[in-house]
């Protein structure tokens, strides 16, 4: 077996189910490629026995399993030490790679050589694996790609697939933003000029769940470091800043103040409010007041703020924003009690 030109990196851990796994590994290792490829599975200490004993058995020269007590992040970052290969593709361990999608991957790349990073669509299905909507992702847009990280019009996804020399242009994998590293390193890529791509076409099948509360406290976490190093500009390019500068910068604001809100980091959502109201006053901000309060349990306050909203007429003002700070990808937050 000559080096191989790709490698498939898994993380499998004691939050996968055994059956996912083996779907996971079987559709790595029965990829239709024209080239060597090696599959790096890095195994929890926390694995049950069971799925352990699976992984050890399976007897296929392209599979390499490591062990080890790191989380993912650092996991990940250890398969990209060992991978000999060129590329690296990622499969998160409850998604299922489609037959040709490093292929696909590949095949692309050799047509758009200069891309460094190659993203593409997927195709969702519930418990009962009955096929449900189709995701297609959005193709890289110059000067809009920030945005489409922090509100996930562009997802890290199974079937993903990077240059490994990347990481000699921005570093390893951090794992001070939790479950959103990857994020976090897209986010760094750009800044480094690293260039995107979208392969339109379907490339995994993943599992309809929903983005947990710690998710969403890691996305903000990166989100902080984006608002941070970035004028506020670069974050919303497609407002008017020229134009109504003001205007722009309040919708921008109380865009943020609504993902921060889907994060429950209501401090940061309150300051942003409070940004809003010293450009002046406006019904949208009073109905992202009475959303935090809902959040937080004030169900009186809520009341009173959204009636005042209905007063002022402009009960549908709120759309726009709305759509402004949505993840495409995720649910409605349902706002605690």
């Amino acid at each position: 077996m000559s080096a191989p030109l790709l490698s498939i990196g898994i993380y499998c851990s004691a939050q996968d189910e055994h059956v996912e796994i083996v779907r996971s590994l079987q559709s790595a290792l029965l990829q239709k490629i024209e080239v060597e490829f090696e599959v790096l599975v890095f195994a929890h200490d926390s694995l049950s026995q069971q799925s352990l004993d699976y992984l050890l058995s399976v007897q296929d020269p392209k599979l390499k399993l490591l062990r080890g007590s790191a989380m993912r992040a650092e996991a990940y970052n250890e398969i990209v030490q060992t991978a000999v290969s060129r590329f690296v593709m990622w499969l998160n361990s409850n998604d299922i790679l489609t037959i040709n999608a490093c292929q696909s991957q590949l095949r692309f790349l050799v047509i758009n050589p200069e891309t460094d990073i190659i993203y593409g669509d997927r195709q969702l299905y519930g418990e009962d694996k009955e096929l449900l909507e189709f995701v297609p992702q959005s193709a890289y847009a110059p000067r809009q790609l920030l945005y489409d990280f922090i509100t996930e019009r562009i997802r890290v996804t199974s079937g993903l697939l990077m240059k490994k020399t990347i990481w000699e242009h921005i570093g390893m994998f951090r794992k001070d933003v939790g479950e959103a590293f990857q994020l976090e390193a897209f986010v760094r890529a750009e800044k480094a000029g690293v260039r995107f791509a979208y392969n339109d076409t379907i490339v995994c099948f993943s599992q309809d769940r929903t983005i947990d509360e710690e998710m969403c406290k890691a996305r903000c976490r990166v989100l902080d470091r984006l608002v941070e190093s970035n004028p506020i500009e670069d974050l919303f390019p497609m407002l008017s800043w020229e134009d109504t500068p003001m205007m722009s910068l309040q919708h921008a604001l109380l865009a943020l103040s609504l993902i921060y809100l889907k994060g429950f980091q209501f401090e940061q959502t309150r300051d942003l409010l409070n940004k809003c109201n010293e450009l002046g006053e406006q019904t949208e901000t009073k109905m992202i007041e009475a959303l935090l309060h809902k959040a937080q349990g004030r169900h009186a306050e809520a009341a009173n703020l959204l009636l005042e909203c209905l007063v002022e007429k402009k009960e549908n003002s709120l759309s726009a924003l709305m759509e402004l700070a949505t993840f495409e990808a995720a649910p409605t937050m349902e706002l605690r009690n």
